[in-house]
């Protein structure tokens, strides 16, 4: 099985390639999905962001625009909520992984935004960045709901520069153009891999990912 890491910033695009790879057939699954699940329900989890930022949860629920609004005023807040959330994000990941090994899926992705700046780029076998201009990154961005201009540039400067990643990527991907252009990079990458085995679904993925 070979593993892909999908990642991009904000507004990048990566959810279009996503998309392409499942119509492709192949398995991918979505962190920031799986995220906002453990928030939900991981009591362990919960407990712990209470614990360290009481007003954030209420009714054992997390509210996460207030949790966004404390983490995303101070770094260090955020590199704690990282820690407290990536040996979980890591368990459900390994479950997702043990799956395809078993069904002898020969490819998968892991669609991950802080894919870098975490070090989960170490388990994959392949990373791809997704990228975009900027003004089409914020064009997108602020079609969000609860989004704007100003979120837009503090979520992006809390994430590694889009240079750098495309520098750390072993394949970048361009979003700006139509739907079918995406789908051609993403098809030619498939085909690029079929018949490669992977080598970093072993031990590395199956050990405990300890918090610091």
């Amino acid at each position: 099985m070979l593993i892909i890491g999908l990642t991009g910033s904000i507004g990048s695009g990566k959810s279009l390639a996503t998309n392409c790879f499942n119509s492709l057939g192949v398995p991918v699954q979505d962190s920031d999905a799986e995220v906002h699940q453990l928030l939900r329900e991981h009591q362990e989890l919960i407990a712990e962001i209470q614990a360290r930022w009481p007003i954030a949860v209420e009714d054992n629920t997390v509210i996460r625009p207030k949790l966004g609004e404390i983490v995303f005023a101070d770094r260090r807040e955020l590199k704690r909520l990282e820690r407290m959330i990536y040996p979980h994000l890591h368990k459900v990941h390994r479950s997702f992984l043990s799956q395809h090994c078993r069904l002898k899926t020969p490819l998968v992705v892991i669609d991950m935004p802080l894919l870098f700046e975490t070090g989960f780029d170490q388990y994959m076998d392949v990373n791809v960045c997704v990228y975009a201009d900027d003004d089409l990154r914020l064009q997108r961005v602020i079609r969000r709901e609860h989004m704007s201009v100003e979120k837009f540039k503090e979520r992006d400067a809390f994430q590694m520069p889009q240079e750098e990643k495309k520098k750390r990527a072993d394949v970048v991907f361009h979003s700006g153009l139509d739907k079918g252009h995406m789908m051609r990079q993403v098809k030619a990458l498939v085909l690029e891999l079929q018949g490669q085995k992977g080598d970093k679904w072993g031990p590395l993925w199956r050990s405990n990912m300890k918090k610091e």
